[in-house]
């Protein structure tokens, strides 16, 4: 078997951040010695979605077995899943920052799947996918992603389903959504359903065209 070295489009601030997390807990759990280190399980973990690698990709190129890899990577990812905000966090964050509104919105993540498994078949794009939802700031910073649904769900009933607007209207902001996405609360014409004390939209915060977009 050969073995090739590949490039990762990630700052060294990531690996730093996922190895330290690694490293507290089997402080935590007072693991005995691993055959990976921290950095190394660090970057396997980070390795694994790029390009769609599996386990049996990458296990030769560390010196462990296919299921070795998959403990790991998956042991990692919920220790990031556990730093993860929760929905009400991010947007009292963009609200302390002077923000206006959200950017609400979904996007669909491509899997595998076989063609039997209907549910994760999105008839739209004709390919089988996860359904993600995502709440930002106007100039792309990312508050909170949720969690997979299946990509036959469309993205105004992911959204209902985890009861998004709720946090949005907590924090006193009010959400642009895309224009495919309607249901209670929209209001046609960048009319903004305003949060709690809201008057306006804050200074500098101007929303999108309203062809492109649609406050919820």
């Amino acid at each position: 078997m050969l073995l090739y070295q590949a490039a990762l489009p990630l700052s060294s601030r990531t690996p730093r951040f996922t190895a330290r997390l690694i490293r507290a807990h089997r402080k935590t759990i007072g693991s005995r010695r691993r055959v990976l280190d921290p950095g190394a399980q660090a970057l396997l973990t980070l390795a694994y979605p790029h390009q769609g690698h599996t386990y049996e990709q990458l296990a030769p190129g560390y010196g462990i077995s296919r299921a070795t890899a998959a403990r790991r990577i998956h042991e990692t990812i919920d220790l990031l899943d556990a730093q993860t905000p929760t929905p009400r966090a991010g947007p009292r964050k963009a609200k302390r920052s002077g923000r206006g509104y959200a950017i609400l919105d979904g996007t669909l993540v491509h899997t595998d799947r076989l063609a039997t498994d209907r549910p994760y078949y999105q008839g739209k794009h004709r390919y089988h996918a996860m359904n993600l939802q995502a709440i930002a700031t106007p100039d792309g910073e990312l508050l909170w992603i949720s969690g997979a649904t299946r990509g036959s769900i469309h993205d105004t009933k992911a959204a209902w389903i985890r009861q998004l607007p709720r946090p949005l209207h907590e924090a006193g902001l009010f959400a642009l959504v895309g224009k495919g996405v309607s249901g209670p609360g929209l209001r046609p014409g960048g009319h903004a359903l305003q949060g709690p004390g809201q008057t306006g939209v804050a200074a500098g915060d101007q929303p999108a065209p309203r062809s492109t977009a649609r406050p919820w």
